[in-house]
């Protein structure tokens, strides 16, 4: 097991530790961009890569080894747009993603699928942003109604409590899988309605998925992290 800290960088120090040491194959990695930055090194030995990441280019990379476990963001995109396009009434958008490049991929092909709509606010932040001081100004001056993004669930715990605190309690959010995590139980209740979209299916979603969750905790004492159960399975079909 190895530690990629979420960077491309380390994610290639990473994966050529993991090659140096005789893998047969790798399960991981999570975020896009580290995984399409080591997928080379691996693919260079021929060893199976076997990742959660959404991004559409990591299996468009003309390696055989890079494989993935979930659906890819050129789904997810669809879901985010189609909803956002569809909420009934005028609105105006923010476009907001987290200068990843899983970030700023998801969000721009589902900005894409907001034709004929108003685009009144588009940022990029990064993915530790929590204070909005800039961006709220920008919303209220814009009127901006809906709030697509791809921000994480404790990024959007933060801007709820600043929106509620500037009057913007009515904004509509639509976000992906980066929100569809229990930590978004934390959010302010005064806050307009939530939409979160995913690739992934949690496992207590999954046939089989409910005594799964009860053995894990037993033995582990706490909740599996995200995505933890797509890690598991890729176990049994490496095994």
């Amino acid at each position: 097991a190895v530690d990629d800290k979420a960077d491309a960088k380390a994610g290639e120090a990473a994966a050529k530790q993991l090659v140096e040491a005789g893998v047969a194959a790798v399960i991981g990695h999570l975020n896009s961009g580290v995984s399409m930055a080591a997928a080379p090194i691996y693919a260079e030995k021929s060893i199976p890569q076997l990742a959660i990441s959404t991004k559409p280019e990591y299996t468009q990379m003309g390696h055989a080894t890079t494989l993935r476990l979930v659906a890819s963001d050129a789904l997810q995109s669809k879901a985010m747009g189609s909803i956002a396009n569809g909420l009934p009434g005028d609105h105006v958008y923010a476009v907001v993603d987290d200068n990843t490049p899983y970030g700023k991929g998801l969000v721009e092909a589902a900005a894409a699928q907001l034709k004929g709509k108003t685009v009144g606010v588009r940022a990029s932040l990064d993915d530790k942003t929590t204070d909005y001081s800039a961006l709220i100004p920008q919303l209220k001056e814009k009127k901006v109604t809906v709030f697509l993004t791809t921000l994480a669930d404790f990024q959007i715990v933060a801007l709820a409590d600043q929106l509620v605190a500037a009057g913007l309690k009515s904004m509509q959010i639509v976000g992906s899988d980066t929100i569809k995590t229990e930590g978004m139980l934390k959010v302010n209740p005064q806050i307009g309605t939530i939409y979160a979209t995913s690739p992934i299916i949690g496992a207590a979603e999954f046939t089989g998925g409910k005594p799964f969750l009860e053995k894990f905790r037993a033995r582990f004492q706490h909740e599996p992290i995200y995505a933890a159960h797509y890690a598991y399975n890729a176990a049994y079909v490496l095994s």
